[in-house]
């Protein structure tokens, strides 16, 4: 029995090892300025979460997608902002829907494609430079651990958002190493944010517009801080403001155009 037991175990170390070598030699995620904020715009249509908004905003420069996940009455990951006014809008349905019915629903009166996470993670196996930032609605920590099993090597194409300081260590766990702060859910203040950021291994910080417009996290722009993320900003003028002011770029519907005008890496 001893016997057998060593080369299993040695296999076993060997997988985490391999494992543990692909997440670090996987390319890092792109430094753009702009996030195509649950997809970006199509059609008119925004927060649509679609497969269809994903291949307009590709074709038009992004490589980082913020996409909202919410669960279904089954316990799966669709991609929709909430089962209330975004189900309404985009589908005239209501109530949570089984992930069966959410699949056969008409998005836009048939006009774009709704995904659920395995839908999600074909679209990243052929676009290969492409970037998920997840803003999961419900049971964040659960939901990135269902991404990470569900995802396999594409794991290292999600950027997860966490909402509190409290989940950094549970998130890292699951493998993932690019993390972002949002705070728009924060029961903290600027000062606790401020003085965590500056010491967490972040990717980003992502804060509200009402926040900057305030004054807050300015002492955070532009230093060796995480970069700041601003969400939703829609103005060319507005971004031009906070580029100008160290906010290092924003999550978008509509600014198409400039996507790609700064592609650095940092």
């Amino acid at each position: 029995m001893r016997r057998l037991l060593v080369p299993v175990l040695v296999f076993a170390l060997l997988a985490v090892l391999i494992a543990a070598l692909r997440i670090d030699q996987a390319a890092p995620p792109p430094r753009q300025r702009f996030v195509a904020h649950a997809g970006g715009l199509v059609d008119g249509v925004a927060y649509s979460n679609s497969l269809d908004a994903l291949e307009a905003g590709y074709r038009r420069g992004y490589r980082l997608f913020e996409l909202d996940f919410s669960w279904t009455s089954d316990q799966q990951l669709a991609l929709i902002h909430d089962w209330e006014q975004s189900w309404a809008r985009l589908f005239a349905e209501q109530g949570v829907p089984t992930a069966e019915r959410f699949r056969s629903a008409r998005m836009s009166e048939g006009r774009h494609r709704q995904m659920m996470l395995d839908d999600l993670l074909a679209w990243l196996g052929q676009h290969e430079d492409a970037f998920v930032v997840t803003d999961v609605k419900e049971h964040n920590v659960e939901a990135l651990q269902r991404i990470a099993g569900d995802a396999g090597e594409l794991a290292t194409r999600f950027i997860p958002q966490i909402y509190d300081p409290d989940e950094f260590d549970a998130v890292r766990a699951l493998g993932f190493r690019h993390l972002i702060l949002t705070v728009y859910r924060s029961k903290l203040g600027e000062p606790e944010l401020v003085e965590w950021a500056r010491s967490a291994d972040l990717w980003a910080l992502t804060v509200p517009d009402y926040r900057v417009a305030r004054g807050e996290f300015a002492v955070l722009a532009g230093t060796a801080a995480p970069p700041i993320f601003v969400h939703t900003v829609n103005s060319a003028e507005r971004w031009q403001w906070l580029r100008d002011n160290g906010f290092h770029g924003i999550y978008t519907d509509t600014l198409f155009e400039s996507a790609t005008e700064s592609n650095d890496q940092r």
